[in-house]
Formats: structure tokens, sequence, C-alpha cells
């Protein structure tokens, strides 16, 4: 039982400096066209109506602007100065997603695609990896000790 540690400790050793900040559990969102807004929908494609809303200045720490999606999960705002706005939106039921919206006079020529968005199958294919490379590398420092 004790040669069992140091792979549970490497284990947990591991999982700790994972990075805290996950992606986006089941919110995407894309720019709408025709403004500054966005879309915000879950994987289903299904809207996220009525998801609470912050806008944030360039460089702000404080929301210059709150509000909730409309029931197409849509929200639309009109920036006052030039810059990258942080849009960040919570549904209230752990799901979260930021976009950022380019305005001002380079916003077309720094506009870019939204980022790829990673399938359901991608996600759970991700996650079975990581899990069982971990048991993989316990069982592995587990018949290493028993061995030496």
């Amino acid at each position: 039982m004790i040669a069992g540690r140091p792979a549970l400790l490497a284990a947990a050793a591991w999982l700790a400096m994972a990075p805290v900040a996950a992606p986006a559990h089941g919110l995407h969102t894309a720019p709408l066209s025709g403004g500054e807004g966005v879309r915000v929908a879950y994987d289903d494609d299904e809207p996220a109506s009525f998801a609470d809303v912050q806008v944030f200045a360039p460089g702000g720490a404080q929301p210059v602007l709150t509000g909730v999606t409309d029931r197409n999960g849509c929200f639309l705002f009109r920036p006052d100065t030039a810059g990258v706005w942080k849009v960040s939106i919570d549904d209230g039921m752990g799901h979260g997603a930021p976009h950022f919206v380019t305005s001002g006079p380079a916003a077309s020529a720094t506009a870019a695609a939204p980022p790829p968005r990673r399938s359901k199958a991608q996600g759970v294919v991700t996650g079975l990896s990581l899990i069982f490379g971990v048991f993989g590398w316990a069982a592995f420092l587990r018949q290493r000790t028993k061995r030496g």
C-alpha cells in the first residue's frame, strides 16, 4: 500500500499544477453581423436566452455596461472608444464565456475569425485520454516501485 503513495502524490501534484481557468463549458459565442455584438448559444445551438452580460471597456477592470441577452441569445452595444472590448457572459447555471469585440478604425483590419469550436466528441475523447494517461502513469510508477 505504501508503494502506491508516490504515484498518488505524483498524480495529485500533476492535477494541482493544471491550469485553473477552463474554456467555456457548454457555451459558444459568435459575432453578430451589422453591429458590435455577440450571439450566445449552448453546444446544441440552443440560444442562451436571458443570460447575464457584462461589458468591459479596453483596459478596464470594472464593467461599464451590464444587461441580459434577448430570447435569441443576442446582445448588442455601441462602443464609444476604439479598442478591444470584453463581453463576459454568464447564464447563471455554471456556464460562462468571454467574447471580444474590436471597435474603431482598426476594427476591419484586425477582425479575426472566431476560434474553432471543439465538438462534443472531441471533448469526450480528450477527457478520456487525460484519465487514461493519469492512471497509466500511476500504474507504471506503481509497478516500477514494486520491482525495485
